[in-house]
């Protein structure tokens, strides 16, 4: 059947219209293969007339993830599960490390007499997807007593293993990538700890995805017990790699495990992969500090990596650290309240430009240090949006701190996005003009006019903590009444003060930004105004790119503002990056605003090092609020050989499918080029043409009996592979793909190869290397090797060498046991017959990926092989020596042969004899 793409429309149950694509799954992928493998993230346009609708999505192989391939344990039935949702004290979720859809969540509570997990393919998105488990079976296999008060406290899905902390100890799964029919699960035995010991514990696991994984990728778990390490215990924190058999203890040395227990306790450990170090979270009573070690060879060594970095005092209670998927950033996190982004205080606003405010916060004199410090901006408030709950909002940009000024101690400026609404002036208060005079320091007193209308202005007990605005000059906040038209202020900006001047009526107005309702203001977050597109297109939040040695990798990004341009900073750029290893690539930086007024960073990274390793680059939008959906995007750089690089070798033909599997292609000449390889047959060795030696077998069929098989060295010789252990060929289970690989592991699959007249003289080799983007031709510095599989002779390979490959061959060739050649402008001959198999390999150095290809020939047609063409050709000379001698004899001794010939052969003549005679009477 064809692979085709199908669009499907259909009706909702609400009579909404959707629509879905099916995609055949050999269009994307043919590996079938359990392993990690990392979800795809995906884009989808649709276009009618001129407008296009863009969706995004995941893509997930059901057929590869590891969990999903299990069953863990007996299955229940929502309803069941319903009834035990009112009992649980705790619930715990983990996800698989290379899909956000995959995931695992876990009830805990010791009266639910299970350990009961529920699993979901699409990220709990509806209820029906979530399939519930009870796996008290498979971890309490010995059906122990204390197995009915089990309790789930935590648990961690790694790339390979189910890791579950329990009230009963530490368990981990069997390899996932392995399944059976249910998952089983091994006790991890920590001597000395009891029930309540592992309560107080907790799991620490920094997400990998190891897909395609490399030999410096590792699963790393620690378990910490958060208590004082007793006699009978060796350490209170553990570590394992995969696959979490073997478990260490975290602090290298004794006496530093003795010191630990004394002054300090740790709290967390975490493996850093990019920079291969392992990091502790320990803590006093009084502070808090985060130190690394190195990690080698999977072991954590003794000695400091970096300086150690202590927390601020104020950061207490820590409880543990983690690191953002994907990135190096590292959090640590405690049960601290943090304060609101309000405080309950006054702000006096003063504009510094018609769209550029300062809010000044109010602080009472002689206040104490924590009165201060809840009536004042924070960093933290940087990026929020202060709303007046009237009208009008800004957003704050920048926190300033006021040392001298009396009453403000802190400020934010902030640029206005909708404006602000003024107090109404009515007509029998306030209506008249000001003038401000100097009072006690540092208060001025202003003082209400008549104005337009007979009846006098005055001031109320609602207008303190309003400010009063004047362009210009400093914003007054009231802070008493003094009479009715007299009121006592704390000016923002004391030396543009407008004494002895006349306010007019229509040069002032007042604001009310007092904690009263119902007017008063707020700090909210703000509304997203940046989006963020790479490659053209708004998609993955994460991207994974592999670069081999000397490979070059351009990036782009745009940021997109939606500011407008009155209030837009040109000169800021919009995006932090931060590198996670830096020295592992050669990374060049270009930014700058375009035409549209777009931010472009532009990054050119070359892979000029043979070393290995990873690295996150992070773009990070430092204006981005909570409201928008993508605030960072993470690049994922691997110095490594990409899962999709490989190098092909070009035939001189290209066969289609449907010719290969008639077996009839014609060449310019009208040969028919497709061979089909008898049953079971193996190809000649250096004993003859009928004395195969080699264990590979083509067109493997065990039902049938082996070719050429009475020799002794023959009959010792030929193993299945495929076709092992099978009873015909039907069993062996041969794809189309495996059929057409000329790969020696699937050569019991092979029927049909491609076939040359004999002899093949000077064959050209082309070679290709291919990765995810581009397809180049094999030349120097790369260099080869060429095999013959079956160990055949009687061919040869033709070169061109320069002077620089000239010297690289003969030190390669000292220290490696084959010829070594140049890919380019290869050539081969073959003066053998029958079938040859040639194995390429490239020469490591110039690239981190074993490049291995295979091609096959056939030489059809040849002369008979030595013995029979020796034998053909000696007989032939001793009949035509004989020939010659004899001739010669008969002319030295003229030698009538032709006489001799006559006489000997003619036939001997009777002559007839006539008498008579008489008889008498």
């Amino acid at each position: 059947m064809k692979n085709k793409l199908q669009l499907i429309c259909k009706m909702q149950a609400k009579g909404e219209p959707s629509w879905s694509l099916t995609i055949p799954r050999i269009l994307l992928t043919n590996s079938k293969v359990i392993s990690p493998i990392e979800e795809w993230f995906v884009t989808i346009s649709l276009q009618e007339g001129i407008v296009t609708f863009t969706s995004e999505g995941t893509l997930l192989d059901l057929i590869r993830e590891p969990i999903l391939q299990w069953v863990l344990g007996r299955r229940l039935s929502v309803n069941s599960i319903r009834k035990l949702i009112w009992k649980t004290k705790t619930i715990k979720i983990t996800k698989s490390p290379c899909a956000n859809d995959v995931a695992l969540v876990g009830l805990g509570n010791a009266s639910l007499g299970g350990i009961f997990i529920g699993m979901t393919y699409s990220g709990f998105w509806e209820e029906n997807d979530t399939v519930w488990y009870d796996l008290l079976d498979s971890v309490c296999a010995e059906k122990s007593e204390d197995c009915g008060t089990i309790s789930l406290l935590e648990m961690v899905l790694t790339n390979f293993n189910l890791v579950l902390l329990t009230s009963l100890g530490l368990f981990v799964s069997s390899d996932l990538r392995q399944p059976s029919k249910v998952l089983k699960f091994t006790r991890i035995q920590f001597c000395g700890f009891e029930t309540r010991d592992y309560i107080a514990a907790k799991l620490w696991y920094t997400e990998l995805c190891l897909a395609n994984r490399e030999e410096f990728e590792e699963d790393y778990v620690a378990i910490t017990f958060g208590i004082r390490r007793s006699l009978s215990q060796e350490a209170t924190c553990f570590y394992s790699s995969t696959p979490l058999h073997n478990w260490k203890t975290c602090v290298p040395y004794a006496k530093d495990r003795n010191r630990l227990v004394k002054n300090v306790e740790l709290i967390a450990v975490l493996i850093d992969h990019e920079m291969s170090n392992a990091l502790f979270l320990s803590a006093t009573p009084r502070s808090a500090m985060v130190i690394a070690r190195k990690l080698v060879n999977q072991i954590i060594k003794p000695h400091f990596q970096y300086p150690g970095f202590r927390f601020p005092p104020d950061f207490k209670n820590v409880k543990g650290m983690a690191f953002h998927p994907g990135t190096h950033f590292l959090y640590a996190f405690g049960n601290q309240t943090t304060e609101d982004l309000e405080f309950n205080t006054a702000l006096a606003p003063q504009y510094i430009t018609s769209s550029e405010m300062i809010f000044f916060a109010y602080v009472p004199p002689n206040s104490s240090e924590r009165v201060i410090r809840n009536k004042s901006f924070h960093p933290r408030h940087i990026g929020k949006q202060l709303q007046l709950k009237t009208q009008g909002n800004a957003e704050i940009v920048k926190i300033m701190t006021h040392k001298d000024y009396v009453g403000f101690l802190s400020s934010a400026t902030a640029i206005l996005k909708v404006p602000f609404a003024v107090e109404t002036i009515q007509k029998n208060d306030l209506s008249g003009y000001l003038t401000i005079e100097e009072h006690s320091k540092p208060f001025f007193k202003i003082s209400l006019h008549l104005g337009n209308y007979h009846i006098p202005p005055q001031f109320q007990k609602s207008d303190i903590y309003k400010t009063v605005v004047i362009p210009g000059f400093s914003s007054f906040l009231i802070l008493e009444i003094l009479n009715s038209t007299n009121v006592l202020t704390l000016a923002t900006m004391p030396n543009m003060v407008p004494t002895n001047v006349i306010i007019s009526n229509d040069q002032w107005y007042m604001y009310n930004f007092a904690k009263t309702k119902p007017s008063g203001w707020s700090i909210t977050t703000s509304s997203c105004k940046h989006v963020i597109i790479h490659d053209e297109v708004n998609t993955a939040r994460s991207i994974i790119k592999y670069l081999d040695l000397g490979a070059s990798f351009t990036f782009k990004i745009k940021v997109l503002s939606q500011e407008a341009n009155s209030i837009r900073t040109k000169k800021t750029p919009l995006l932090k990056i931060v590198i996670g290893r830096s020295a592992l690539f050669n990374i060049a930086t270009k930014a700058y605003w375009d035409e549209t007024d777009s931010y472009i960073v532009e990054m050119e990274i070359l892979n000029r090092y043979f070393r290995k390793g990873m690295t996150s680059i992070s773009f990070i939008v430092w204006q981005a609020t909570v409201d928008c959906l993508t605030s960072a995007i993470i690049l994922k750089l691997k110095s490594s050989c990409s899962y999709n690089k490989h190098m092909s070798f070009l035939p001189k033909y290209q066969i289609s499918l449907d010719a290969w599997e008639r077996g009839e292609y014609q060449d310019e000449h009208g040969f028919n080029i497709i061979k089909t390889l008898p049953v079971n047959y193996r190809p000649p060795s250096t004993m003859g043409l009928a004395i195969p030696t080699t264990d590979n077998f083509y067109h493997a069929d065990p039902s049938k009996p082996r070719q050429r098989n009475y020799h002794p060295a023959s009959k010792k010789t030929g193993k299945y592979k495929q076709c092992l252990n099978k009873r015909t060929r039907e069993d062996c289970n041969c794809t189309t793909e495996q059929k057409l690989s000329q790969n020696i592991i699937f050569s019991d699959c092979t029927e049909k190869v491609v076939r040359f007249i004999y002899p093949v003289i000077q064959y050209p080799i082309f070679l290709n290397i291919k990765d995810e983007t581009t397809s180049i031709p094999m030349e120097p510095p790369y260099l080869v090797t060429i095999s013959e599989v079956n160990k055949r002779k009687n061919w040869k390979l033709r070169q061109s060498v320069t002077d620089d490959i000239k010297k690289m061959k003969e030190y390669l060739e000292i220290v490696h046991p084959h010829t070594v050649f140049n890919p380019k402008d290869l050539n081969l001959s073959i003066s053998g017959s029958e079938l040859y198999h040639f194995r390429v390999t490239v020469i490591p150095g110039v690239t981190f990926c074993k490049l291995i290809t295979e091609f096959q020939i056939y030489v059809d047609n040849a002369p008979y092989s030595f013995p029979g063409r020796f034998l053909i050709a000696s007989i032939t000379a001793v009949i035509l020596g004989g020939i010659i001698l004899a001739v010669f004899m008969v002319e030295l001794f003229d030698v009538h042969f032709w006489t001799l010939f006559k006489h000997l052969f003619r036939k001997k003549e009777v002559k007839e004899s006539t008498s008579s005679f008489e008889i008498g009477d």
